[in-house]
């Protein structure tokens, strides 16, 4: 290849030389040119992009300067349904109190990228931050630091009680993990069940652990039922997928899964249709979608624990709006529990497409 690279390169050179200057001028101008589209077709390009970002930028500074307070709220997965509701609550609550807030965070679980939304909100100076802690560490530097420059802060969904934030917006951990255990005691006598927890240590020492301690305050009364864990990567999810089908491949009998997150739940419906398991283990789980609920119609799902998401985006933002105004909220704000089930899936889906009305 060598050979036929320089002999290749030989020929053009001697073509080059065998031109007259003329032509070889014409030759370079043709190059230059096209050299020069190019560059113009990419100059536009990006041009372009960065205009619709200006545009975008300027229509939402237009937006901040009408309002009073400017909130940011700090997701766990931006694109999934359960935050979807929870920024539909927390703008209604902003409407109510002269206020914008600002949804940032990843598409996917990813700690770095919430702490990375929370220095940049403290940066932009907001008037008040409502954020799910996905890295215990860094969310209690990052709050702290927040509280210092006079900066409000709820945390959501997960809380960070070591830090200075002012009040808690979710579910009670132990009273979540309580729930879990009622309904797999009420769905079997004996056998074996799964939490499945992240391999995130951090929120796994905390909320997970209360989740644990919940079930297992439950589960303790019933002596044949054995409760374990297994460890799942919320980061990757080829890596979750993977440890859910290694699950099911274990040799071990398993009646019931738990599950703590839709995209966990999703992937342990796959893998049980995939292994033909459906008619053999149960999943229990918390947080729902119209995928989820189909599966709960369908019973591969026995029941779907559901947090009011629209509730909490309303009271966390609602929470800011009492500390910038009277400098006072309540501590913790509880969010309402509820259980799904075949028997009354109509009727929350129901009321779910009512509320949305």
């Amino acid at each position: 290849m060598n050979k036929i690279a320089k002999k290749l390169e030989k020929e053009s050179k001697r073509q080059m030389k065998d031109l007259d200057p003329n032509k070889r001028r014409i030759r370079l101008q043709y190059i230059m040119l096209f050299i020069l589209i190019g560059v113009t077709a990419i100059s536009l390009a990006l041009m372009s992009t960065i205009r619709l970002r200006l545009i975008r930028d300027f229509s939402e500074i237009d937006e901040l300067e009408e309002k009073s307070w400017h909130y940011v709220m700090i997701a766990e997965d931006v694109d999934s349904s359960f935050w979807q509701e929870a920024y539909a609550g927390a703008r209604a609550a902003a409407e109510r109190s002269d206020a914008v807030v600002e949804l940032v965070g990843s598409a996917q679980f990813a700690p770095d990228e919430s702490l990375l939304g929370l220095d940049r909100a403290i940066a932009a100076r907001c008037d008040g931050i409502a954020t799910c802690v996905t890295d215990q560490d860094g969310a209690v530097d990052g709050i702290n630091k927040a509280i210092v420059r006079n900066i409000p802060v709820v945390t959501m969904e997960y809380d960070a009680p070591a830090s200075k934030r002012q009040s808690f917006v979710g579910v009670n951990s132990f009273n979540l993990g309580q729930t879990f255990g009622q309904l797999l005691v009420e769905k079997q006598s004996s056998g074996d069940a799964v939490l499945l927890v992240g391999d995130d240590s951090e929120r796994s020492n905390i909320a997970e652990n209360l989740i644990m301690s919940g079930i297992q305050n439950v589960v303790e009364k019933h002596p044949d039922i054995t409760l374990g864990t297994a460890s799942v990567s919320r980061a990757s999810a080829f890596s979750a997928e993977e440890a859910i089908r290694d699950l099911l491949l274990e040799q071990r009998p398993l009646d019931t899964i738990l599950c703590l997150n839709v995209q966990d739940t999703l992937r342990c419906v796959e893998a049980l249709v995939d292994f033909n398991k459906t008619d053999q283990v149960s999943i229990i789980c918390y947080q729902d979608n119209a995928d989820v609920l189909e599966y709960v119609r369908s019973g591969i799902v026995y029941s779907a624990i559901s947090s009011d998401a629209w509730q909490m985006g309303f009271e966390s933002i609602q929470a800011l709006t009492e500390l910038k105004t009277m400098n006072r909220t309540s501590e913790y704000i509880p969010s309402r529990l509820v259980i799904i089930n075949q028997s009354n899936i109509d009727n929350y889906q129901n009321n779910d497409s009512e509320a949305g009305q």
